[in-house]
């Protein structure tokens, strides 16, 4: 039985061991490795760890190696779905683009008009204030625990 150990390192290359030649052998990607380990064992049952990130998988292939190891590519989206490269939604009409959620289809940063703009400067504006506001009830409630309870924040 053959007994091989497919390592990745940090820039994504899969060392293979275990092979009959005392080298280790390097490939690209995990499919290739993992076809390149079927071949050496002509198919027949082995043992297979994989190393990766911190992650240890041991896999016993049985004689034909009925277990995948690695899932597929996905296929090319239509050009309907890469159009918007922010999301892959769609909308539920047949003739329209995509569309990324919550976002209006004829919303554009360059058609944004002034009047839109001094608003999100409003709202942004508008949360600072709060998010200050919040901090100064916090500092006063510390500071009150402290003078009156003894409390150590």
């Amino acid at each position: 039985m053959h007994r091989f150990s497919l390592i990745c390192d940090a820039h994504g290359t899969w060392t293979v061991t275990g092979t009959t030649g005392t080298k280790p052998l390097c490939f690209r990607d995990l499919p290739a490795a993992v076809e390149f380990a079927r071949k050496e064992a002509c198919g027949r049952e082995a043992d297979i760890e994989l190393w990766a990130e911190g992650l240890y998988m041991f896999v016993h292939q049985e004689k034909g190696w009925p277990h995948c190891l690695y899932a597929r590519a996905p296929r090319q989206r239509t050009a309907t779905m890469t159009e918007n490269a922010r999301s892959p939604l769609t909308s539920m009409n047949p003739g329209a683009g995509a569309v990324a959620p919550r976002q209006h289809p004829r919303a554009s940063l360059a058609k944004a008009s002034p009047r839109t703009t001094f608003y999100r400067y409003l709202g942004a504006g508008f949360e600072g204030l709060i998010l200050v506001g919040l901090f100064l009830v916090l500092a006063g409630t510390a500071l009150y625990l402290r003078a009156r309870l003894g409390f150590v924040l």
